[in-house]
């Protein structure tokens, strides 16, 4: 009989502190969050990046933003052949980007071209491409050609100083990235992921 007491007192200390640590933790998946998918907040207060928020004080909800490129050539590696800018001798456009997990409240997603350097006061100096997201959680960026300023299904929201719209790598030994960030209707950023398009 005094055996089974300590059983019981042991199941309910138990049980207090199952339920205790469903409320600090809001009430979902307390087990290490088992089946939460990659970069989801751990609770509704929380931002992607272990609650991180953007300047604005929005939450950050990079990791759950994926981007992909559309075009086999693009492997993040080596800039392909032909995608170089003109004094170089190329003709490149932009790589064409897949987007997935756009935040709700999106209005526009842009695509920041730039050299890989880690200085974001830099970001976007090779020009800003901007698409109407439409209400869409996926998109495809269509690659729009570089040097100009007529960009079908796009819009060119800030060329490369000196140059009319997108600028394709033009530095060679230089890797360099794109930065894509959903924007809601007033411009506050909501996800920002940057990846990789390869080295010249």
């Amino acid at each position: 009989m005094f055996a089974n007491r300590i059983v019981s007192i042991a199941a309910l200390l138990a049980t207090s502190l199952l339920l205790a640590a469903c409320e600090n933790s809001g009430g979902v998946n307390v087990m290490g969050e088992i089946g939460r998918p990659d970069g989801a907040p751990g609770s509704a207060s929380a931002g992607g990046e272990g609650g991180s928020k953007n300047p604005d004080g929005s939450p950050n909800l990079s990791k759950i933003m994926t981007i992909a490129f559309a075009d086999a050539r693009w492997d993040e590696e080596k800039i392909p052949k032909g995608e170089q800018c003109k004094a170089l001798r190329g003709d490149g456009s932009t790589p064409a980007l897949s987007v997935n997990g756009i935040p709700k409240g999106t209005s526009t997603v842009t695509a920041s071209y730039q050299a890989t350097s880690g200085d974001k006061s830099k970001r976007g100096d090779m020009g800003v491409i901007g698409y109407k997201a439409n209400g869409w959680t996926n998109m495809l960026l269509p690659s729009v050609p570089g040097e100009t300023r007529s960009v079908p299904n796009a819009t060119v929201v800030s060329p490369a100083p000196g140059y009319a719209g997108y600028l394709p790598p033009c530095r060679k030994g230089v890797s360099y990235e794109v930065t894509v960030q959903a924007l809601d209707s007033s411009g506050r950023a909501l996800a920002t992921k940057t990846v990789s398009i390869g080295k010249l």
